[in-house]
């Protein structure tokens, strides 16, 4: 069985901000209940899917910037995260938190 937790870039169970500290502390308990596969997307930007219809204000904010931050390695789309979760859960690759780098790999090889 695979699981898959969609975390968020800036996870740690030592960080400053409480959010930080949670999402941190359920990436840990995640490794430890005994999962065939476990892993923790840690998207930072992601540009929503075509036709979606509720889309939060501040992702209006970050649209003029998403070619700058792919460019970065800082952001994806929507589908990069769904197509990269199917080769999760068919190849499984080699590391526990998958960055956005990482997403963007995995989407490729579907």
């Amino acid at each position: 069985m695979t699981f898959i937790y969609l975390s968020g870039a800036g996870t740690t169970p030592d960080g400053k901000q409480f959010w930080q500290q949670v999402k941190g502390k359920t990436e840990t308990d995640i490794q430890t209940k005994g999962f065939k596969r476990a892993f923790a997307f840690r998207p930072a930007i992601m540009k929503w899917a075509k036709g979606q219809k509720h889309i939060q204000t501040m992702q209006y904010f970050f649209l003029p910037f998403y070619p700058l931050l792919r460019l970065l390695g800082q952001a994806n789309s929507m589908k990069e995260i769904a197509l990269s979760q199917l080769v999760l859960t068919r190849d499984g690759y080699d590391k526990f938190a998958i960055s956005p780098k990482d997403i963007v790999k995995l989407a490729k090889r579907f």
